[in-house]
């Protein structure tokens, strides 16, 4: 994680969704998932052309059947947020210690606790998607 880039953007005041990666594990796109895709006209077949070769590092380098869309997961919040299980808290940039005793920078989001949160900044927390989500993304 670039610490400095993530305390910048937190800093900017501005209305912030956060999806973390988890939320995409939920969704997992097959080849039969991108076949079905280019059938429903030349932009989705773009799109499924285009993913080929991430579904093929995912397959090979990975060694899962499919890949997590974590990028269409967020374009799906702008188009259907109510999709997304989301609640507010606050953000902040921290370093951790780990086990190996070595100190790790994290994007920590927490619930606001009182007052005394007023320091870090207010999100929307969007952990996860609805069980549909999958269906609706391979939809026409």
């Amino acid at each position: 994680m670039d610490q400095d880039s993530g305390r910048f953007v937190l800093g900017l005041a501005l209305p912030l969704t956060l999806i973390p990666y988890d939320a995409a594990r939920a969704t997992l796109i097959t080849g039969a998932d991108l076949d079905a895709l280019a059938l429903q006209g030349p932009p989705e077949a773009w799109v499924a052309q285009t993913a080929r070769a991430w579904l093929t590092f995912w397959n090979e380098d990975v060694g899962l059947p499919g890949f997590y869309p974590f990028d269409w997961i967020a374009a799906a919040y702008l188009t259907e947020p109510a999709r997304f299980r989301c609640a507010t808290g606050t953000a902040r940039v921290t370093q951790e210690w780990t086990f190996w005793l070595k100190r790790h920078e994290s994007l920590v989001v927490e619930p606001r606790m009182g007052p005394k949160d007023v320091a870090y900044p207010e999100v929307l927390y969007c952990p996860e998607t609805s069980a549909s989500l999958h269906a609706d993304l391979m939809a026409p």
